[in-house]
């Protein structure tokens, strides 16, 4: 005959005696304890003590583990103080975005959710939005869009954007925009984006850009362009893009480029340059005017 006993786990907590009397080692190291966690790891931790547990909801957390969209209200009283959340590939219900307020960074990468409760929301301190893959976003909810201090923005595969939404975008803050593969994005979005401190911009498969946008881009401080796979530019819009001060293009699969289009390029600052897959630039053609254009270029890939 077998007995069974249960057992109870006493944990005693380390006590620091301190001039204003004895505090744990928790309530004193909280901060530098927590950093060898992520906010996974701290749900354990939470049941250890009611201190631990204060602790943890005093903890700023900027770690990027994702959870279940659905979850919002439990894990953000589980930690008040989070500054990013990545919700990827989940569902987010419309009450949840009042609880997001205050994030710093947030990922919604191939998520579903209400676009408008989204949107009408205020973020006055988010820098980092991923909204890839959200294809219910179109250029109207673009600009209802309200993060005055928004620094990185990924909009990869957003279909239903438009030139106009573009327009419509108000962060001024903005350095880094990714357009990646948003075949509504035409050449009035590019003309009219005011993104004056942007310094990078991904327009990768956006088949709708021709040469006017490109000659109408008013971007002064862009150091990183792509167009890789735009067939819409051709040497008329390289001579006539105006990026002083731009650094790296990504020309890869630009059939309309030929070696004059890099004889006309008015980038002075090159330093890399990917022409892999275009058929028009020939050996030849990289001699001459066009080598001189590029006499600082450090990375050149000319794989035709």
């Amino acid at each position: 005959m077998s007995t069974s006993r249960n057992l109870r786990l006493n944990i005693a907590v380390p006590v620091a005696v301190l001039a204003g009397g004895e505090r744990s080692v928790i309530a004193v190291e909280a901060s530098v304890l927590l950093s060898f966690f992520h906010m996974k790891g701290a749900m354990v931790l939470r049941a250890v003590s009611s201190e631990l547990r204060d602790a943890i909801a005093a903890f700023t957390w900027n770690d990027e583990s994702s959870f279940d969209g659905n979850r919002v209200v439990q894990w953000r009283a589980c930690f008040p103080n989070a500054r990013t959340a990545n919700l990827c590939d989940t569902t987010v219900q419309a009450e949840a975005f009042v609880l997001l307020r205050d994030l710093v960074s947030l990922d919604l990468t191939d998520s579903c959710f209400p676009v408008e409760a989204f949107v009408d929301e205020h973020y006055p301190r988010l820098n980092n939005l991923n909204l890839q893959g959200c294809s219910d976003l179109t250029g109207d909810d673009l600009g209802d869009l309200q993060c005055p201090l928004l620094t990185n923005l990924d909009l990869t595969y957003c279909e239903h954007l438009t030139g106009a939404g573009l327009v419509a975008l108000k962060c001024p803050q903005i350095t880094s925009l990714n357009l990646s593969c948003c075949s509504g994005i035409t050449d009035t979005g590019l003309i009219g984006l005011q993104c004056p401190m942007l310094t990078s911009l991904n327009l990768r498969g956006c088949s709708g850009i021709t040469d006017a946008g490109l000659i109408g881009l008013q971007c002064p401080m862009l150091t990183s362009l792509s167009l890789w796979g735009c067939s819409g530019i051709t040497d008329a819009g390289l001579a006539g893009l105006q990026c002083p001060v731009l650094t790296t293009l990504d020309l890869t699969c630009c059939s309309g480029i030929t070696s004059a289009g890099l004889a006309g390029l008015q980038c002075p600052m090159l330093t890399s340059l990917d022409l892999e897959g275009c058929s028009g630039i020939t050996d030849a053609g990289l001699e001459g005017n066009a080598q001189e254009k590029l006499r600082y270029a450090r990375e050149l890939n000319v794989n035709v």
